[in-house]
């Protein structure tokens, strides 16, 4: 379940994979549900995905912040990997990672495809997620050292 994408990089740990695939998800279901008359269940589901996600890396980023676990999230499904990591946080995502699963969550929560409002506020949350990731990116091109 652990993931190394490429030789020299951090391995992608399993909370990490399922946030990921919560908010893939649930963006495909809201996507999928504006075409129909009514949105009804593909947006509701769309907006539990979004909220779990949000719950999760709130919680993991509240972990990081005050340096205790709460409850021990990553322990309850992923033991028999979290030993294959060697990280003082096991399989916890990075804060990064959470600050920017928290918004994209919040932009799917807020997205409603009959409010125009609700749209560019999901944009703009959006918008807000990808400029961390951006930043890193432009780290790992200019070799930026921390």
């Amino acid at each position: 379940m652990v993931v190394q994408p490429l030789p020299g990089f951090r391995g992608i740990v399993p909370w990490t994979i399922l946030l990921d695939g919560m908010l893939g998800f649930g963006l495909y279901l809201a996507a999928w549900g504006t075409e129909q008359a009514k949105v009804g269940i593909p947006q509701t589901i769309a907006q539990f995905c979004a909220a779990a996600a949000f719950l999760c890396s709130g919680i993991f980023l509240a972990e990081t912040l005050f340096g205790h676990p709460i409850g021990s999230m990553d322990r309850w499904l992923f033991q028999p990997n979290i030993a294959l990591l060697h990280d003082p946080v096991g399989g916890r995502p990075a804060p990064e990672t959470s600050i920017t699963v928290l918004f994209l969550a919040f932009a799917l929560f807020v997205f409603h495809p009959k409010s125009s409002r609700r749209i560019l506020a999901s944009q703009l949350l959006a918008a807000g997620g990808l400029f961390l990731p951006l930043l890193a990116g432009l780290g790992y091109v200019f070799s930026v050292a921390p």
